[in-house]
C-alpha cells in the first residue's frame, strides 16, 4: 500500500501533461491533491478533464482549505462531488455549528471524506493555530473527520496529533505535507505517526516521476518495517 499523495500544483504544464502523469502513476500512489493554483490556472474545465481519470479506490482530494458557513462550503464542493472527487480539506478553526458539522454530513451523504487542518507549516500557524490547538482538538473530537493535516516540517505536531487521537480512542488518518522543497525528508512524517505524506514538487519536477515515486515508496516501507 502506497502512502504517497501527489500534490498537483504546477501551473506551467498543460492538462494533457497532468493526465499523462496521473495515468502513469495511479498504480503506485494512494491519491492526488488539487489546490487553488490548479483551479485558478485550469478552471472547472481542467477538473472535468481530470475527473475522467478518477478511480474510486484512490483519494482525489480538493484542497481549497474551506473556511465559511455550511451553505457556502457545501455549494463550493458540490460541483467537485458530482465529478467524483472524494475528499475535501477544510479549516478546523471555523468551529462546528453552522459550518463543519453540516459539511461533514453533506460529504458523508455523498460518499466523500472530510479532512481538517490540525496546524500548518508556516510561522503564522505557530503564532495563531498552535496557540488554539486545544480548542481545535475539541472540534476534531466532536466532528471526527476522516483525516487531519499536520505538517511534516514540524514532526512534534504530528506526534501530538497522534497522541491526542490515541488518548481519545479516535481513528483518524494523518496526512502530512511539506516533504521535499519545504524541508522534510521522505519518510520523516511516517516515522512520527503520519499515515500519508503529501508530496508535490519532489515528484512533479522530477525528470522521472515514476522512479521518484518508487524510491519514496521504498523509503516508506523501510520506515514502517522498522516500527
Amino acid at each position: 500500500m502506497s502512502r504517497i499523495i501527489v500534490a498537483l500544483d504546477r501551473v506551467d504544464k498543460s492538462i494533457d501533461w497532468y493526465k499523462e502523469l496521473i495515468s502513469n502513476t495511479q498504480e503506485y500512489v494512494a491519491g492526488y491533491k488539487f489546490g487553488l493554483p490548479f483551479l485558478t490556472r485550469y478552471g472547472i474545465r481542467g477538473f472535468k478533464e481530470i475527473s475522467r481519470l478518477i478511480n474510486e479506490e484512490k483519494l482525489w482530494i480538493i484542497d481549497f482549505k474551506l473556511a465559511d458557513i455550511s451553505y457556502v462550503m457545501t455549494k463550493s464542493v458540490e460541483p467537485f462531488v458530482k465529478m467524483g472527487f472524494n475528499a475535501f480539506i477544510a479549516h478546523s478553526f471555523i468551529g462546528r455549528h453552522g459550518s463543519l458539522r453540516e459539511l461533514k454530513e453533506y460529504l458523508l451523504e455523498n460518499n466523500s471524506k472530510l479532512i481538517l487542518i490540525y496546524t500548518m507549516s508556516h510561522q503564522g500557524a505557530i503564532d495563531v493555530l498552535d496557540k488554539s490547538i486545544s480548542i481545535i482538538e475539541e472540534v476534531i473530537a466532536d466532528i471526527r473527520p476522516w483525516g487531519l493535516v499536520a505538517p511534516a516540517t514540524r514532526p512534534e505536531m504530528i506526534k501530538r496529533a497522534k497522541n491526542f487521537l490515541h488518548k481519545n480512542g479516535i481513528e483518524i488518518r494523518i496526512l502530512s505535507p511539506g516533504i521535499g522543497y519545504q524541508g522534510a525528508e521522505p519518510g520523516k512524517a511516517i516515522q512520527y505517526g503520519a499515515d500519508y505524506e503529501i508530496i508535490g514538487r519532489l515528484i512533479t519536477y522530477s525528470p522521472d516521476p515514476i522512479l521518484r515515486i518508487k524510491e519514496i515508496n521504498c523509503i516508506h516501507e523501510k520506515v514502517v518495517r522498522s516500527g
